[in-house]
């Protein structure tokens, strides 16, 4: 069942390994944060030659990295606020996005209703479209269709269930769509190839100075041990996120808070739309634009932009304990979806799931600026102690971010350089497109069932072969776990991959997060629990020397976390089946 120990890569145990590192190694640069701007940066710093460090207080992504709309987008409502640099970078990395990780990233269109008495009249969105399919082109397009204006009932051709009523017409153009939780961790893992050293579930709990009063140690957690640590650094990168502010004050409590974190909520709802995403407005105010956007079978509806209720600066309760939807937010989103398909007549009982997280917006110094129009630019500053903070930004332009980042970092150290390049992504280590890609694997493999095949390498790229490796080694492996919706399936060579070479550590990891069951599955993986912590459980206990006795209590426990989750994320369809 198990891979030979050679070809055991990201693992529990190398996280093991990592942690003595930390502990007994000084680094160039500590990383605080495994989303998708700690990720970055640390492809990027690494691959530029500075000794890294990253820590992640829970699973990577598990923040707001696994929690956005999935989309690969330039913003086209930031034309309106001219935000011309945000839209052209955000546009210029979405363009390599597609190139650089065609299994991740694709091209989506998207449809834009226009209903009388918009603000937006359909000729002036025209006018701005033509203007962000220029941006892009400059950029080096990779998508070559642009806009175009369908007038009035004419929209019905593409999506027939939409409301018709007062609707003068709409803009079709194109963005992007990737699983963000696998984009973060493919960065993470291609960061561990090129000898970052790397640990989850390690949570920086204070710091320590030196004689200049500069951070010059992290006083770490090992939160799966309970073991406390340091790690020596010469410089800190704070990139946890919304919780920038919380970090900073654990170092100084007089520190002032940057950030006016923002929530966004989704709900998953069964398949609305013909293929298109739509950009609306909702109809009830605080009006604010929002997708709905094909997820499989589903559709990903969203998102909201609610403030934080905090008590005072010192309170970061909200972090944890508003974390999921609440049901003022979920109705919110329902009638917006019952406005635009008027014959759906979605109630909560509807929802397939549902998932919420914090934005690290920075906070405009003396204006009272709404939730929705902060600005998603980023910003790099630092604590008087020498913590280099990254807050802000966007999912679309972690690259440029993460490049940014890095040149900072070589001007603090006083280190030359030329010219910062992200690397090539692990999991897409070939310049051939991925259709060409497809067709030569399909051809040269022994495997020859050719849909495993394509399944594989639109989710792993050219690292497909490692889970036909393990398909190899048992025909068991090549079953498909069972009681898993279609759109939702997964093979069990997959679960032994994840906990090999994806540091899987607890359940959620593996449902929430590498196979996105609970957004997913139309039962959120619930009867497949048994089968996938079995595999799971069985896989860790002989990578780690476990007891048998440790094993059944772990997969006990960890079925058991797993079910109080989906009670926080509305999974309504799992009442009758599982809370009763």
């Amino acid at each position: 069942m198990i891979p030979d120990n050679d070809l055991i890569d990201f693992s529990a145990k190398k996280r093991l390994q990592n942690i003595e590192k930390l502990k007994n190694e000084e680094f160039d640069l500590l990383i605080m944060g495994g989303g998708i701007t700690g990720a970055g940066v640390s492809c990027c710093t690494t691959h530029a030659g500075l000794k890294t460090a990253l820590v992640e207080m829970n699973d990577f992504a598990s923040g707001t990295s696994s929690k956005s709309s999935k989309l690969l987008h330039g913003g086209v409502r930031y034309l309106q606020q001219f935000k011309f640099r945000l839209v052209f970078e955000a546009l210029r990395d979405r363009n390599y996005l597609f190139k650089h990780l065609p299994h991740l990233a694709s091209p989506l269109s998207f449809l834009l209703p226009v209903y009388k008495g918009s603000k937006e009249p359909l000729l002036l969105l025209n006018a701005g479209l033509s203007l962000y399919d220029g941006m892009s082109l400059i950029s080096k397009n990779a998508v070559t269709r642009f806009h175009k204006i369908i007038f009035g009932k004419k929209v019905q051709n593409y999506e027939k269930n939409l409301n018709l009523r007062n609707l003068t017409g709409a803009i079709k153009y194109f963005d992007g769509i990737c699983d963000d939780a696998r984009l973060t961790l493919e960065n993470i893992k291609t960061a561990d190839f090129l000898g970052a050293t790397i640990a989850n579930y390690v949570k920086i709990i204070g710091f320590d100075r030196n004689e200049d009063l500069e951070v010059n140690f992290a006083i770490a957690k090992d939160l799966l041990s309970g073991e406390t640590f340091k790690i020596k650094a010469k410089k800190f990168l704070n990139a946890s996120g919304p919780w920038v502010d919380a970090i900073n004050k654990t170092e100084n409590a007089s520190y002032g808070n940057k950030l006016k974190p923002t929530k966004g909520t989704h709900i998953i709802l069964p398949k609305l739309t013909d293929g298109n995403a739509l950009f609306l407005k909702t109809p009830e105010k605080p009006q604010r634009w929002f997708f709905i956007i094909p997820f499989g079978e589903n559709s990903i509806v969203g998102t909201t932009d609610t403030k934080a209720e905090v008590k005072d600066e010192n309170d970061f309760s909200y972090l944890e304990e508003d974390n999921y939807a609440k049901e003022s937010e979920i109705d919110y989103l329902l009638n917006a979806v019952n406005f635009y398909f008027p014959d759906s007549n979605f109630t909560s009982k509807d929802i397939i799931s549902s998932f919420a997280g914090w934005r690290p917006l920075v906070a405009p110094e003396g204006e009272d600026t709404s939730e929705s129009d902060i600005s998603r630019e980023h910003e790099i500053f630092e604590t008087e102690s020498g913590i280099i903070c990254i807050a802000g930004g966007k999912l679309t332009t972690y690259i440029s971010m993460s490049k940014e980042i890095t040149e900072y970092i070589f001007d603090l150290l006083d280190i030359d350089y030329v010219k910062i390049e992200y690397p090539r992504i692990l999991s897409w280590n070939t310049d051939i497109d991925k259709n060409t890609f497809l067709k030569l694997e399909k051809s040269i493999s022994e495997y020859k069932d050719d849909d495993v095949i394509e399944y594989l390498i639109n989710r792993y790229g050219t690292e497909y072969y490692k889970i036909l490796e393990i398909m190899n080694i048992s025909p068991e492996m090549a079953q498909k776990i069972e009681n898993l919706s279609e759109d939702a399936k997964i093979y069990r060579a997959e679960i032994i991959y994840s906990v090999f070479y994806e540091m899987s550590i607890t359940l959620k990891d593996i449902m929430n997060r590498r196979f996105r069951l609970i957004l997913k599955d139309k039962n959120q993986g619930i009867n497949a629990i048994d089968e996938i912590t079995e595999i799971m459980s069985y896989t860790l206990a002989d990578l780690l020397n476990w007891s048998e006795d440790y094993r059944e209590n772990w997969a006990s426990v960890q079925k058991e976390e797993y079910i109080l989750e989906l009670e926080k994320v509305n999974a309504y369809s799992l009442i009758k089946d599982v809370l009763a």
